[in-house]
C-alpha cells in the first residue's frame, strides 16, 4: 500500500522520540506516525497483518490506526517515533493507481519545461510513500536527521517546531524517492516494461480525465481490440480499463471536493459524467462514502483526530 502525503502547507511535527524497548505496546495515535528501526528488530501488527521490521526499515502508520508492537525473542529494539499532521488527510493509494499519479506528475513536469513562467514549486504538492520502506545505504543519513529533530524539539529555542517540520520534509523527500524508485523497479522486474498499447492507454486516460472516455475511443487511440486491451489491463494492472478510468476520475473528484466549492453535480459534469446520480453512486462504491460525506470529512479533518495521543 502507498500513501499520498499532501504538501499544501508544511506538515506539522510536534513530537519525535527515540526509545529502546522490548515490551508489547498497543496504541492508536491521533497523528500520522513514522517508525524507524535503528537497532534490533521487532514485529508490528496492523489490520490483522503482522510485519517483521528490522534495522534500517521505516514503517508508516496513518492517523487513528490501531497497531500493536511485539518484541522478538525478548530482544530490545531501538526505535524512533515521529508524529505529524497535515492540513488535508493522508490518502491511501493502491499500487495499481500509482501510474495515474506518476503520469499526471510527468505531464506537469513536461508542461513546466515548455513554459518557464511556471515555477517548479507549484508542482510537487504531494509525496507518495510506501507503508514499509527499506532505507538501505541512507539509513545513517536518515538517523542523523531524526536526531537533529529530537534535539531541536527538546530545546526551548524559538522556531524549534518550525525547524523540526522543515527537517521532516527532508525525510519525506528521501522516503518518497525510495518508495517510487522501488515501485518502478518492482514494475520493471515483473514486466520489464508495459506494452506500448497499455502505456498509450494510461497516458490517454491521464490527459483526458475531464472527458467521457469510452472503450471505443480508447481502443481506437491505442489501435487494439477491446479484448486485447482488457487482457493487458488485467495482466499488468489487475483491473479493467473501465475500472481504471473510473478510479482516475474519482481521484480527481476528491481533489476537487477538497480544493473547490463546486457542487457535486458541477464536479460530475467537470469530469465528463452526464448523470450526477451515477457519479455519486460510483464515488461511494470506490471511496465507501458519498461525495458530500467525503467533503465533510476533509473539511473537519482536524476535529476527527481526537483519539489517544500516546507514545
Amino acid at each position: 500500500m502507498y500513501y499520498r502525503i499532501p504538501l499544501d502547507t508544511l506538515p506539522e511535527v510536534r513530537e519525535c522520540h527515540i526509545h529502546s524497548r522490548k515490551t508489547v505496546w498497543n496504541c492508536t495515535h491521533r497523528r500520522n506516525t513514522l517508525v524507524y528501526i535503528r537497532e534490533g528488530y521487532c514485529q508490528f501488527k496492523i489490520n490483522e497483518k503482522t510485519i517483521d521490521i528490522s534495522a534500517g526499515k521505516v514503517l508508516f502508520i496513518p492517523a487513528n490506526q490501531e497497531y500493536t508492537r511485539f518484541p522478538v525473542n525478548n530482544t530490545e529494539c531501538t526505535l524512533v517515533y515521529l508524529y505529524f499532521k497535515t492540513t488535508s488527510p493522508v490518502i491511501s493509494v493502491a499500487p495499481t493507481d500509482i501510474p495515474l499519479y506518476l503520469g499526471r506528475f510527468d505531464e506537469e513536469i513536461a508542461d513546466n519545461i515548455l513554459d518557464p513562467s511556471i515555477e517548479f514549486q507549484e508542482i510537487e504538492k504531494e509525496i507518495f510513500i510506501s507503508n514499509y520502506i527499506d532505507t538501505a545505504e541512507r539509513s545513517d543519513e536518515l538517523f542523523d536527521i531524526f536526531k537533529s529533530i529530537v534535539a531541536q524539539l527538546q530545546s526551548n529555542q524559538r522556531y524549534n517546531y518550525l525547524y523540526g517540520s522543515a527537517k521532516f520534509l527532508e525525510i519525506l523527500s528521501m522516503l518518497g524517492q525510495i518508495s517510487i524508485a522501488d515501485y518502478r523497479q518492482s514494475t520493471l522486474s515483473t514486466h520489464d516494461h508495459y506494452p506500448a498499447p497499455l502505456e498509450k492507454a494510461i497516458i490517454y486516460i491521464t490527459k483526458n480525465y475531464r472527458s467521457k472516455i469510452t472503450m471505443k475511443d480508447l481502443c481506437k487511440y491505442c489501435n487494439v481490440s477491446p479484448q486485447h486491451l482488457i487482457r493487458l489491463f488485467h495482466s499488468y494492472m489487475n483491473t479493467t480499463p473501465i475500472q481504471y478510468i473510473n478510479r482516475n476520475k474519482i481521484s480527481h473528484a476528491k481533489e476537487m471536493l477538497r480544493t473547490t466549492e463546486l457542487s457535486v453535480s458541477e464536479i460530475s459534469y467537470e469530469l465528463g459524467f452526464s448523470d450526477p446520480g451515477y457519479f455519486s453512486r460510483l464515488f461511494k462504491k470506490i471511496e465507501k462514502r458519498s461525495p458530500n460525506e467525503a467533503r465533510s470529512y476533509i473539511k473537519n479533518y482536524d476535529e476527527n483526530n481526537t483519539k489517544n495521543d500516546k507514545e
